[in-house]
């Protein structure tokens, strides 16, 4: 497949034209919404480095999915999903930090999510969920740690479990896009940023209460 090559993949998308998803790309504007306001928030108090990252990190998937969205290349593909994958990674680092856990527990954290991601996508089979087969192994992940955070009575154990909820109803959402269109053409996958907007606020708000209270150095 050439780089240049039009993607579509979204019910909204009918031309290769720029701009063909326009309410798949202004509902981008919600990342956007969340990074300035968590940066804003950061700046009033200090937090651990790794907090201001993820903030960055978040402003990268704002741009790389309004890219997608406007372009809809298979170069601009990379743009979207690699921000995602890098705040996957990082904010389940800091969150095992925040947890207390250490060097070893880490590293099998890591190798857990790695190997249940990539079990879950194979079991499911490709395209199957609409690519949302990528995301089975953080929906999972997101469940486990909702249930440990509420097992050991966090304080932020509510905003993980919305977090959770909200992930699920946006995952199933953006997995019917395309068999959606003949009864509602404009598509679902709209839902998928402004619900998972609302997911990164609850996470990286748990985040920085939990670093408030001293659970990362």
């Amino acid at each position: 497949m050439h780089w240049n090559t039009s993607i579509d993949i979204y019910c909204e998308r009918t031309s290769s034209a720029f701009l063909a998803e326009p309410l798949n790309f202004v509902s981008n504007l919600a990342f956007l919404a969340v990074a300035i306001l968590l940066h804003r928030k950061l700046r009033s108090e200090s937090y651990p480095a790794a907090l201001h990252y993820l903030v960055y990190l978040i402003y990268f998937i704002a741009l790389g999915s309004g890219l997608f969205h406007s372009v809809a290349t298979f170069w601009t593909i990379w743009a979207d999903v690699v921000p995602i994958g890098i705040f996957l990674f990082a904010y389940l680092g800091l969150w095992m930090k925040l947890a207390g856990w250490n060097g070893v527990r880490c590293s099998l954290g890591y190798l857990g999510f790695i190997a249940l991601s990539l079990l879950l996508a194979k079991a499911v089979g490709p395209q199957k969920l609409n690519g949302s087969e990528s995301y089975l192994g953080a929906l999972v992940t997101l469940g486990a740690i909702a249930a440990y955070t509420k097992h050991f009575r966090w304080p932020t154990a509510s905003r993980y479990m919305n977090a959770w909820v909200l992930f699920l109803l946006s995952f199933g959402l953006r997995s019917i896009d395309i068999r959606s269109c003949p009864i509602f053409p404009i598509g679902t996958h709209f839902f998928w940023h402004l619900l998972n907007a609302i997911v990164l606020w609850l996470l990286m708000t748990a985040a920085l209460t939990k670093a408030n209270k001293g659970g990362a150095n």
